[in-house]
Parts: structure tokens; sequence; C-alpha cells
């Protein structure tokens, strides 16, 4: 979960410095991977939940 984010912010500070652009490139790409970081998390809450419903419904 922490590689979108690492790579957000160490490619931002790479593209920083070649554009000039500080701090624009760092934040617009840890927030990108923040989002793709969350989205990870939703997409394994749901399996589990899918899994976990189906467990149920065999036990009635």
């Amino acid at each position: 979960m922490m590689c979108p984010i690492l790579g957000g912010i160490l490619s931002g500070i790479f593209i920083d410095k070649k554009l000039g652009t500080t701090p624009w490139a760092v934040l617009i790409l840890t927030i990108v991977g923040m989002a793709f970081s969350l989205y990870a998390v939703y997409r394994v809450i749901a399996q589990m939940q899918n899994s976990n419903h189906g467990d149920e419904e065999r036990n009635i």
C-alpha cells in the first residue's frame, strides 16, 4: 500500500527538479498514489466481504 504513495513522492521530486515546478508534481502525484492505495484497500475489503458472505450462505 505504501508503494504507490512512495512512488508518487519520488517521481514528483524527480519531475519537480527537472521542470522546476516545486511542489506541484509532488503534491499531485502523492494524491494520485494515495487514491490508488485507497482503491486497493477498498478492493481487499470488498473481496473479504464477498468471501465472508459466501461462507454465511453455506452455513444456513
